[in-house]
C-alpha cells in the first residue's frame, strides 16, 4: 500500500465528513430563516457530499482488503499494479517519482521509484467501475463568507487535472554545486491518521451501499436492482442457478417500489395495484430467502442479504443490516458444519429479533419494528422471517439443537429465563401479543379479539396503498 495515496484519501475523507457536519448545522440553524431554494438547495449539497464520502471510504476499504490478498499473495502483482494505477489516477497521486542520478561523465539519467509492470488481466478493473469519479483529484471549497453564497451552493466540487500548470517560484541563483536529488520521502502517516485507518477500512454494510436513497429515482432503484439480481439472484457460483429462471430486474425493482411506499408498475410504466401486491412482494422475499439454501446444496448453502433491498439509510433498512451481520455467521457456521459457532450466531440473531420485533424498544439499542412506518414494517417482517427456516431452523432440526434466548426475568427469583427460539418465532408470527393483558390475566381474550404481528403490518401496509391509491389516483372524496 503505497503511504502518499492513503494519506491523501483520508485526507479528503475528513473533508467531506467536516464538510457535511458543517452544512448539517448551517441548514438545522437556519430552517426557518433560509428561503425554500435555499433549504432544498442545502439538502442537495448534503447528499453530494455524502456521495463523495461514501465513495472515498469505499474505496479506502477496497484499498486495504486488496493490499493484504496482494501481500498474501492471492492476488497478481500485475493485477494490483493496474488497480493501484487507476486510483492513484483517480486521486492525483504520482506513483512514479522521477529522480536524478548523478554519475561521473555520464549523462543525467532519469530513474523511477515504481516501475511499471507489464499489463495484467481484468479481472480487478471492477472495483473501479460505477464509483463516483474522482480522476485527477477533487477539493473541496466552500464559500468565504455565508452572504457571499446567496442561493448557490456553498459547496463546490473542483476538478484540478494533471494538465493543469503549478505555478513555481523563480529558481534562486547559487554558487555552490547542485547535489544531486533524492527520491522523495513519503510522508508519515501522522497518529491522527493511523487512528482515523482503522475507522475507515470498516467494510460498508454492503458493496453498493450509499447509492440508493430515494425510490422515485428510476437511475438509482434500476442501479440496485441490476446489482442485487447480478450478484444474489442469478449468481452463476451457485449450482442450480434457479433464481435467474424465475426472477428478473423489473420484478426485483416492483418489490423495492412497494417495500418503500410506491406502487407496482407496468411494462410502460404506469402505476398499478392491487391489494395482494403486498402479499406477492412477501412472497418474493421467502423465495430469494429459499433459493439460499435448496436440499441439493446440503450444508453448502449461500447468504442473500436483504437490507440492500431498502433505502439507504432508512431505519428499516438499519434494522435489516443487524439482521444480515448475524445470519451471516449463521450461514459461515453451517457452511463450517461447527455447532458451536452455529449456537452462537443463531443466539445473536435470536435476541436482535425479539428486541425487533417482540419488545417494545425495551434497550434502545435496536430499531423497533414499531417505529417503522407502513408498509415498509410489513416488508421488514418478511426479510426477518423469510431467512428462520432454510437456515437456523433447519439446521437445528437436523443436528439435533436447541437454540434458546435469553427472554425475561423470572418475577420470583429476578432470575433471566431462556426461551427457545422456535417457541418465540411462532410466538412472534402467530399469537397477538400484550404484556399488559398478560401481566392482568386477560391474554386469552386479548388473542380472541386482536391480530398477530403480521396480520396486523399487513392490514397497516394494505390501508396505506388503498389510501395512497385513492389521494393520487383514484376518486377518494373531497370536501365542497
Amino acid at each position: 500500500m503505497n503511504l502518499e495515496l492513503r494519506n491523501k484519501m483520508l485526507g479528503i475523507k475528513q473533508e467531506l465528513k467536516d464538510r457535511d457536519a458543517e452544512l448539517r448545522k448551517e441548514f438545522e440553524a437556519n430552517k426557518t430563516i433560509y428561503s425554500a431554494q435555499r433549504l432544498s438547495d442545502l439538502r442537495d449539497e448534503i447528499v453530494e457530499v455524502d456521495n463523495l464520502f461514501y465513495a472515498v471510504r469505499k474505496d479506502l476499504a477496497d484499498y486495504k482488503r486488496l493490499s493484504d490478498q496482494y501481500e498474501d499473495g492471492k492476488i497478481e502483482e500485475a493485477d494490483f499494479t493496474i488497480y493501484e494505477d487507476k486510483l492513484a489516477e483517480r486521486y492525483n497521486v504520482n506513483l512514479y517519482k522521477e529522480v536524478e542520478k548523478e554519475q561521473e561523465s555520464e549523462p543525467v539519467e532519469v530513474v523511477a521509484t515504481k516501475k511499471p509492470k507489464k499489463q495484467g488481466s481484468k479481472f480487478i478493473a471492477g472495483m473501479l467501475a460505477g464509483a463516483m469519479l474522482l480522476t485527477g483529484g477533487y477539493l473541496l471549497r466552500g464559500c468565504e463568507k455565508k452572504h457571499d453564497c446567496g442561493d448557490t451552493r456553498s459547496m463546490a466540487v473542483i476538478e484540478e487535472t494533471v494538465n493543469t500548470p503549478v505555478p513555481t517560484k523563480a529558481p534562486e541563483v547559487v554558487v555552490t554545486p547542485t547535489p544531486s536529488a533524492t527520491p522523495a520521502a513519503t510522508p508519515a502517516p501522522t497518529p491522527e491518521v493511523e487512528a482515523a485507518i482503522e475507522e475507515v477500512v470498516a467494510e460498508l454494510p454492503f458493496e453498493e451501499y450509499g447509492n440508493y436513497t430515494d425510490v422515485n429515482d428510476e437511475a438509482q432503484l434500476r442501479r440496485r436492482a441490476e446489482w442485487y439480481y447480478n450478484t444474489y439472484i442469478a449468481d452463476p457460483a451457485k449450482p442450480s442457478h434457479a433464481g435467474a429462471n424465475f426472477f428478473s430486474v423489473d420484478q426485483i425493482m416492483d418489490d423495492m417500489r412497494m417495500i418503500s411506499g410506491e406502487f407496482m408498475q407496468d411494462g410502460s410504466g404506469n402505476i398499478t395495484y392491487n391489494d395482494t401486491d403486498m402479499i406477492a412482494v412477501a412472497n418474493d422475499l421467502h423465495t430469494i430467502a429459499n433459493y439460499d439454501s435448496f436440499k441439493q446444496y446440503g450444508t453448502q448453502i449461500y447468504f442473500t442479504p436483504m437490507a440492500p433491498l431498502f433505502e439507504d439509510g432508512s431505519l428499516a433498512q438499519k434494522a435489516a443490516v443487524q439482521l444480515d451481520q448475524a445470519m451471516e455467521k449463521v450461514v459461515a457456521a453451517i457452511r463450517a458444519e461447527d455447532d458451536e459457532a452455529f449456537l452462537a450466531a443463531a443466539r445473536e440473531w435470536g435476541i436482535i429479533v425479539i428486541n425487533q420485533f417482540n419488545y417494545v424498544d425495551f434497550t434502545g439499542e435496536y430499531v423497533n419494528i414499531n417505529q417503522v412506518d407502513a408498509p415498509t414494517s410489513f416488508a421488514l417482517y418478511h426479510a426477518m422471517s423469510a431467512k428462520y427456516a432454510s437456515t437456523i431452523l433447519e439446521y437445528s432440526e437436523g443436528h439435533h439443537l436447541n437454540v434458546c434466548i435469553p427472554y425475561c426475568y423470572d418475577g420470583e427469583s429476578g432470575e433471566l429465563t431462556e426461551k427457545a427460539l422456535s417457541e418465540i418465532m411462532y410466538q412472534i408470527n402467530e399469537i397477538p401479543m400484550d404484556a399488559v393483558a398478560e401481566r392482568s390475566g386477560h391474554k386469552e381474550e386479548y388473542e380472541e379479539n386482536n391480530l398477530s404481528l403480521p396480520e396486523r403490518l399487513y392490514v397497516l401496509a394494505k390501508n396505506y396503498f388503498i389510501s395512497k391509491y385513492d389521494l393520487e389516483h383514484g376518486c377518494s372524496k373531497v370536501l365542497k
